[in-house]
């Protein structure tokens, strides 16, 4: 049976009302901008600010992730829009369905999120950083300067240890350093092309999965994310210069250090492709997983 041709724009709407009932649904910040909006008709930042009690960032974070449901009227005050007064109706309607599909999740589920999903995946940091471009900035630029730092560490502290050589989210040690560069000028050039490299991934597959948002403050979001595996030198060199362990358990103590510390990595990596790259953690944590996955095949191949 051949189908109707005015049955194209009925389904793409009713695509696009699953589409805004997922994302609504989805977070708890959203649901609760949408059915106070749909409640009082229009709000202010202030007041919206003031009911949800979050901070600004995640209320710009989450607002943004609302375009097409919520509008700004000319008075500066936020209010639904067509289609975001559609989804409300559609909500309220079937509150208790809802609230039976959003029912408490499992006790291993509550702790996991409240002890420590919140600390590999730290999407309410990163939210906090959201729309505050000069924060995330310096902390960005800070990170990079500990992480060139660690990685001279050797040097600055006068050991006889080899530096430590980075690709991307793995350690070795430096095996040679190019003619012409200093192990400080290769190390920081090194460190800024992994960056670069990390960059131009996320961003890339971020838009390949429908990613709307441009914020250029990604470039500092994703060196913040690389704080936990930039740590490793300075653990790897004060365990190396006390002399507390064998040389078998040095080498299975900082393995398993390092490679803990890849894991919160991706994990930070997960939260600010998230947040800043406007998609689900579900996506994010994808394009982390193949950041980490193509770490492992350069150190491998290098």
């Amino acid at each position: 049976m051949k189908r109707r041709k005015d049955a194209t724009p009925f389904d793409r709407d009713e695509r696009e009302t699953l589409d805004d009932l997922y994302n609504v649904l989805g977070n708890v910040h959203r649901r609760r901008i949408l059915l106070f909006l749909g409640e009082v008709g229009e709000a202010g930042f202030t007041e919206l600010r003031r009911h949800l009690g979050i901070s600004v960032g995640t209320l710009y974070y989450n607002l943004d992730n609302l375009r097409g449901l919520v509008i700004q009227k000319p008075n500066r005050k936020y209010t639904l829009s067509e289609r975001g007064r559609r989804v409300y109706e559609i909500i309220s309607k079937e509150v208790k369905r809802i609230e039976e599909m959003c029912r408490e999740p499992h006790f291993l589920m509550r702790f996991y999120s409240k002890y420590i999903g919140r600390f590999i995946t730290p999407v309410d940091l990163f939210s906090r950083m959201y729309k505050n471009a000069l924060l995330t900035t310096v902390i960005g630029l800070g990170v990079l300067v500990i992480g060139i730092l660690g990685l001279n560490l050797n040097l600055i502290l006068g050991l006889t240890l080899p530096g430590l050589d980075i690709t991307i989210l793995d350690f070795d040690l430096q095996a040679r350093i190019p003619a012409g560069f200093s192990q400080p000028v290769w190390s920081s050039l090194k460190l800024l092309g992994n960056w670069l490299l990390i960059v131009i991934i996320s961003t890339l597959l971020a838009k390949l999965f429908g990613s709307r948002i441009e914020r250029p403050e990604i470039v500092s979001a994703l060196m913040i994310a690389l704080a936990p595996i930039l740590i490793y030198p300075y653990i790897y060199y004060l365990f190396a210069s006390c002399n507390l362990f064998s040389e078998w358990t040095f080498v299975l103590l900082s393995n398993l250090i390092l490679r803990v510390l890849q894991i919160v990595t991706v994990g930070f990596l997960t939260a600010s492709i998230s947040v800043f790259g406007g998609i689900s953690l579900e996506r994010a944590f994808f394009i982390a997983f193949i950041i980490m996955y193509l770490s492992f095949t350069l150190s491998f191949l290098f």
